[in-house]
């Protein structure tokens, strides 16, 4: 097992592409805490903080691997809720969830591709004993 405090370490020691996008991800998550009069933006946050969790005890159990990316396996309802109620909000949140859900697309795609890597490269038949 992994110590947590290494998954930060680890990150950084990626491609330099892939630390902006990190925490650019992480910033725009963030920003949902300018928003917290919508019950919206207090779902974002929370997922965003559950997530966190969820992908660290994932990397202490797996390491830095591709599988990580399942941690955001939330971020498909809510992307779908934001591309469903988009038109209910206005203004600066609204442009905040347009900018939210295209991040949220991107890295969808990234992890979606990673953890079928993932699996690939680590399936090992089922056998009868």
């Amino acid at each position: 097992m992994k110590k947590p405090s290494g998954f930060m370490i680890e990150l950084f020691q990626q491609p330099t592409w892939v630390v902006i996008w990190v925490n650019a991800l992480m910033a725009i998550n963030l920003g949902s805490i300018a928003f917290l009069e919508y019950e919206l933006a207090q779902a974002i946050l929370g997922i965003f903080a559950f997530q966190g969790i969820v992908m660290v005890g994932m990397y202490c159990y797996f390491g830095y691997q591709k599988i990580l990316g399942l941690a955001h396996l939330l971020w498909v309802p809510l992307l779908a809720y934001i591309l469903v109620y988009l038109g209910d909000y206005t203004g600066a949140f609204h442009s905040y969830l347009v900018g939210l859900a295209g991040f949220l697309s991107i890295s969808l795609v990234f992890d979606i591709h990673d953890v079928i890597q993932y699996f690939k490269n680590h399936s090992e038949p089922l056998r009868n004993n």
